[in-house]
């Protein structure tokens, strides 16, 4: 027997069917819309949160320097409420401002937090800073603050950052040295690294300015009246009887300073000219630099040098084969050139700068006037 459908039947099924398809699908895409909707709004009133929470950071930041350029100190972690002239829209709403300060420096960290009621959406973002800019020269193996080249090659090594205000020029290592920075490389102009072996590490051209940390020998001249000696002999003889040792040597010669460690000693060499050093192993007193010359150095034969040395005069220093430094070196003026000049290397140590706040001599901005570096670190809790 023949089948037999009624096709009027049948058309109003499958339209009624096709309808149920169109609805459903209708009901399904206004879910997704309704989903999306709802994911935006959230995300929209997150980001409101993390802007919010910015904005109690900044105000935090100017809490902490009104309160130090006023003498106020910051020695253990402080909460402040977030003060209601930070307004906001669509529930946001300021939280806390979390101030602490990092021991032995003069860097803090500042969080700010804020919340979106409409999502129950809490932000909070911190930044480390410092009101001593100068300061960050000091983590550096190798600082240069002339406005021209500063070209590091041939047999030296660098075990740590270099950073330098003007172009930095990296040289592939020769002999056994596997890389002639191992650490990052920056530069307020440009960094250009020379052979595959030149860098291993970050580099960074454009880098913010960073003044110069800066000691100038002029502070130690009446630091100890038995240690101040107007005679290359004078000082030698103190430096070999023992008598100099964990104190400050400054040595006013005008035609420049000439010593040698015949073998080892604690001590600080300071002078307001050129410095020769003869070979020996210098190791800083606790709190005070190893060197500070405000000419030129250089140095013969084997030496070693524990501690941060600053060197101020213009003009090229010569440090010739067989110098080691363990610290921490600061060109103040010179154009420097670490090329040609035999086996130099410079190992950053940062138990140099344990506590910086007592480190003696070096030249501190009153904090009011002093500018925040922008960031060191950020991130978001």
């Amino acid at each position: 027997m023949e089948k037999t459908y009624n096709k009027g039947a049948i058309g109003l099924l499958m339209v009624m069917g096709v309808g149920f398809l169109a609805l459903a699908g209708v009901l399904i895409m206004s879910e997704g819309v309704l989903s999306g909707l709802v994911a935006g709004q959230n995300t929209t009133a997150t980001v409101r949160a993390f802007y919010a929470s910015e904005s109690v950071l900044q105000e935090g930041v100017s809490c902490y320097l009104k309160d130090v350029s006023e003498e106020e100190e910051y020695v253990t972690t402080t909460t402040i409420t977030a003060t209601s002239s930070l307004t906001f829209s669509n529930g946001v709403q300021p939280k806390e401002i979390t101030i602490t300060p990092i021991p032995g420096t003069y860097r803090f960290t500042v969080k700010g937090e804020a919340e979106n009621a409409s999502n129950n959406s809490l932000r909070r973002v911190v930044k480390t800073l410092t009101s001593q800019p100068s300061t960050t020269g000091l983590d550096h193996a190798l600082y240069s603050a002339g406005s021209a080249t500063t070209t590091i090659g041939g047999n030296a090594e660098v075990f740590g950052s270099v950073y330098s205000l003007g172009s930095l020029e990296i040289q592939n290592a020769s002999g056994e040295n596997k890389y002639t920075i191992n650490g990052n490389a920056y530069s307020s102009n440009s960094v250009n690294p020379f052979g595959d072996n030149s860098i291993n590490g970050g580099i960074l051209g454009g880098h913010w300015p960073i003044p110069a940390p800066d000691i100038k020998a002029e502070y130690y001249k009446d630091e100890d009246s038995e240690t101040y000696f107007t005679s290359n002999s004078a000082a030698q003889e103190c430096i070999d009887s023992g008598a100099c040792d964990n104190k400050v040597v400054y040595i006013d010669v005008a035609s420049g300073a000439d010593i040698k460690i015949n073998s080892t000693s604690t001590v600080s060499i300071v002078t307001p000219s050129d410095l020769v050093i003869k070979g020996g192993t210098f190791i800083a007193p606790e709190n005070y630099p190893a060197i500070v010359t405000d000419g030129k150095l250089k140095t013969l034969g084997n030496t070693k040098i524990y501690g941060l040395v600053i060197v101020g005069g213009e003009g090229k220093s010569n440090l010739s084969n067989n110098t080691k430094f363990t610290g921490s070196v600061i060109f103040t003026n010179e154009n420097v050139d670490l090329t040609g000049l035999g086996t130099i290397n410079i190992t950053y140590d940062n138990s140099t700068f344990a506590d910086i706040t007592k480190f003696k001599g070096l030249q501190i901005e009153p904090i009011n006037t002093a500018s925040l570096i922008g960031l060191f670190s950020w991130h978001e809790e």
